[in-house]
């Protein structure tokens, strides 16, 4: 399992390529989920507009350099 150090520095490598990706609004590290409880695995989250299509159309890798990916759907605005 990588370091939090280590999956911070493979998303910052990838980043700017994903947000280049239509529909991609964002990126980050968080704990990986399961079931609703927090594990101690780090895993890079990805932000699209709308989930089915950018899982279908973009074919957004599982898993980036030995890191785990987790897509969601979420629209970021201005406040």
């Amino acid at each position: 399992m990588k370091t939090l150090e280590e999956v911070i520095r493979i998303q910052q490598e990838v980043q700017d390529d994903l947000l280049k990706l239509a529909g991609v609004t964002g990126v980050d590290v968080t704990q990986r989920t399961i079931e609703g409880h927090r594990t101690n695995e780090y895993v890079i989250r990805i932000f699209v507009e709308d989930q089915a299509e950018a899982l279908r159309r973009l074919q957004l890798p599982g898993v980036i350099q030995g890191v785990h990916v987790e897509v969601v759907e979420r629209r970021f605005g201005l406040a």
